[in-house]
């Protein structure tokens, strides 16, 4: 069971080195105005935010932060609890978070839509979950011991 807490350890790191960078691209990639008409159309943007300002001005830091807390803390979840419904639990969860960045992606929130990989991911890891649970160490990645430390000879 260690290998699969190590991959959904290494699911929540991919999915906020996402968050990071998707705060430092520019506000371009969150508007669709910037590619249309070359302006800026994102509500509450300051008035001097251009197409070219980092997203983190254009936006603010909440919603980034809401954006990689909803993409990071399912699979961090997953991770600490590793039973088998909080696993379905997160894949579900992630799934909702994609079908939002699906209904918002022309704005900031489409930055979202990267949970629909999560989602894959995080299933292949829950069904390999189960399948340790159902049939031993055996087909559990991680360390195996000697046969001496198991106090078998």
């Amino acid at each position: 069971m260690r290998g699969i807490r190590l991959a959904w350890i290494a699911l929540a790191l991919i999915a906020l080195a996402f968050a990071v960078l998707n705060a430092r691209s520019t506000a371009a990639s969150a508007s669709m105005g910037c590619a249309k008409m070359g302006e800026l159309s994102l509500n509450g943007a300051p008035a001097d935010a251009t197409c070219e300002s980092p997203l983190y001005y254009a936006v603010g830091w909440w919603p980034l932060i809401a954006i990689g807390l909803a993409l990071v803390g399912p699979p961090v979840i997953a991770a600490k609890v590793m039973r088998t419904w909080m696993s379905w639990l997160v894949v579900v969860t992630l799934g909702a978070v994609a079908a939002v960045g699906v209904s918002h992606w022309p704005t900031v929130w489409g930055a979202l839509l990267f949970a629909i990989p999560l989602v894959f991911v995080g299933f292949i890891l829950t069904l390999w979950q189960m399948v340790c649970a159902t049939t031993g160490p055996s087909a559990c990645p991680g360390p195996r011991r000697a046969p001496a430390q198991r106090g078998e000879m």
